[in-house]
């Protein structure tokens, strides 16, 4: 057997042998503890469906009656083309209590590959993600919701915007996808909170995003910003293709070719940087695609947020007061190590000091250094077939904090965001075995002093990944488990006032063997969310070949993601919250 990517790495060139060859057998953590006595059965899953089956909750809706403007309706995607839209604000006029982006798709039978979907409005990214992959049999559809009240500004004026979603139809790929998107806006009332959206927004590409490699390392737009900017924001989303689809798997170069893999090691980071100085970096979440590594693993429930990529928010309220100075100032994003290349896109979001047309401040504090290199161990060696043998660890560390302050009309502020960022990669040989287990934990604590009053956000974010594959004469097998877990902290004088945690994991597995070859294919999703505010979300999915076999809402668990004000406003998902006069926002 050869290392790799011999095996998976190009399946999309010879998607028949792989389909012949992957399939997927018995459960990940929790599969057999998949039901409770007071579960409820989730309305419109229909047992043995090959439908797109996934266990992420829909978005929380005020109770006022929402208006909605359509950016594309019934659009068919069969060629290479962008398509326009032309988009003019609701009838039902801001502030808006909040304001969803819905989208629809559908792909008809047939064969054809994973898509990457985008939409965005005046080069924003409201909207990134994959398609699923039908069959033969299968035509899947699916729906996908994205909380974008916090771009409310961006939706007040008609603009351009554009959907790509590159889809190759021939003799032979033939299947047609078909896409429907609008944004749905609820008015205020009564018994909403107008929540704290930015003032103004700032994509760094004018469609949208744009792919960045090692000849065209960095996503840049050079901006001359607001002059009382009090805090700001970067939602920053990096998305591996080509060689780097499967970075986590990749090795160090001098490793590279004897392993049939990736270069520039498995480590991958998004840097920021402000006038070409370090200002925060965001980690890259390890997205699998629906064909990724084997498509029998992601039908009919894909990976993690494959359908529906969430961007990771970077504080650069140390910068206000710098940004603030009417002189033009270069925001930039680059992947570090990359191989081939990423999709990237930023929007940066500013809020503005509401008296003061002039804020002053500048940078205390930046101990951030992004030129250090991750560590290598590598333990491996070759035998005389070139199977490795061993293991290949791979760390990297950060720990720093920036402060900066800025003088507003509440007076001195002191902005702190203090991060610790542990990356660990471990690869594990031998001549019939691949082994990958990977964890990525971001702690982060932005803090707001302003006189006596001390306000703070603590967001730990764990994104662990174990992908396993064996090998031995006719049996094969393959398993992914992967989640997206964070807790997030709200503090006011060190007292917590605030609390959310979420847990959102998949475990997916396929195996054949014999002659026929007989396949097992089995997965499951646990999505698991609850705050002190009582909301509580606690769904799990199960498809066993191809097929869903259950669907279960958690007895004793209310099911509901309250959208209620707290002290003067909070998000449930504490992305956003007002405390005693400060603003924090963190995604």
């Amino acid at each position: 057997m050869r290392n790799r990517h011999t095996m998976y790495s190009y399946y999309k060139l010879i998607p028949i042998v792989v389909m012949g060859l992957l399939s997927a057998c018995g459960g990940g953590s929790g599969s057999n503890d998949l039901s409770y006595a007071s579960d409820r059965a989730v309305a419109g899953v229909v047992v043995g469906s090959g439908n797109v089956l996934v266990a992420d909750p829909t978005v929380t809706r005020p109770s006022t009656t929402p208006c909605s403007v359509d950016l594309f309706k019934n659009m068919t995607f069969a060629n290479f083309d962008p398509k326009a839209i032309n988009y003019a604000p609701p009838s039902c006029q801001g502030p808006w209590a909040k304001v969803v982006l819905e989208a629809d798709f559908s792909v008809t039978q047939g064969r054809q590959f994973d898509r990457s979907a985008y939409i965005d409005l005046g080069g924003v990214n409201l909207y990134t993600g994959t398609t699923q992959e039908p069959s033969a049999t299968v035509a899947p559809s699916w729906h996908v919701e994205r909380d974008v009240t916090d771009y409310s500004s961006l939706f007040t004026q008609s603009q351009q915007g554009r959907v790509e979603l590159a889809n190759l139809v021939d003799q032979t790929y033939t299947g047609v996808i078909t896409g429907s998107a609008k944004l749905v806006f609820y008015p205020t009332s009564p018994t909403t909170v107008v929540p704290p959206t930015a003032d103004a927004i700032y994509a760094l590409s004018s469609t949208g995003g744009q792919h960045v490699d090692a000849k065209q390392d960095s996503l840049s737009q050079t901006l001359t910003l607001p002059t009382n900017i009090v805090r700001a924001y970067l939602d920053v989303l990096a998305q591996g293709q080509s060689d780097d689809e499967f970075w986590y798997t990749c090795a160090p170069d001098d490793l590279a070719t004897p392993l049939y893999t990736c270069g520039h090691t498995p480590f991958r980071e998004t840097e920021v940087s402000i006038d070409d100085q370090p200002a925060g970096v965001a980690p890259v979440f390890p997205w699998i695609f629906t064909g990724g590594i084997s498509p029998a693993l992601w039908r009919p429930t894909p990976g993690v947020q494959t359908l529906n990529m969430k961007p990771y928010r970077v504080d650069l309220s140390p910068f206000a007061g710098i940004l603030s100075d009417g002189k033009p100032h270069k925001v930039s994003i680059r992947v570090a190590n990359v191989s081939s290349y990423f999709f990237a896109t930023a929007t940066l979001l500013i809020f503005r000091d509401p008296v003061l047309s002039q804020v002053t401040g500048g940078v205390i504090n930046n101990t951030l250094d992004t030129s250090l290199a991750p560590k290598i161990d590598s333990q491996l060696t070759f035998d005389s077939a070139n199977n490795a043998n061993g293991q290949l660890l791979t760390t990297s560390h950060k720990d720093f904090v920036i402060s900066g302050f800025i003088n507003s009309s509440k007076g001195y502020e002191q902005l702190d965001v203090k991060q610790t960022v542990d990356f660990s990669n471990t690869q594990k040989f031998t001549a019939t075995t691949q082994d990958f287990v990977q964890s990525n934990d971001v702690d982060t604590t932005s803090t707001v002093t302003a006189g006596r009053k001390t306000f703070s956000l603590q967001r730990s974010s764990h994104f662990p990944l174990h992908f396993s594959y064996a090998a031995d004469g006719s049996k094969t097998a393959i398993g992914i488990d992967f989640a997206d877990q964070y807790t997030h902290i709200l503090s006011n004088a060190g007292k917590v006032d605030y609390r959310r945690q979420l847990d959102n994991a998949i475990s997916s597995q396929t195996s054949s063997a014999g002659t026929p070859v007989v396949s097992t294919r089995h997965s499951t999703q646990h999505y698991v969310t609850s705050d002190s505010l009582g909301s509580c979300f606690d769904r799990r999915v199960e498809a066993i070949d191809m097929k869903a076999s259950l669907a279960l809402d958690k007895g004793g668990c209310s099911g509901v993601l309250l959208d209620k004000p707290w002290l003067h406003n909070v998000r449930p998902d504490a992305s956003q919250a007002i405390v005693n006069g400060l603003l924090i926002l963190a995604n």
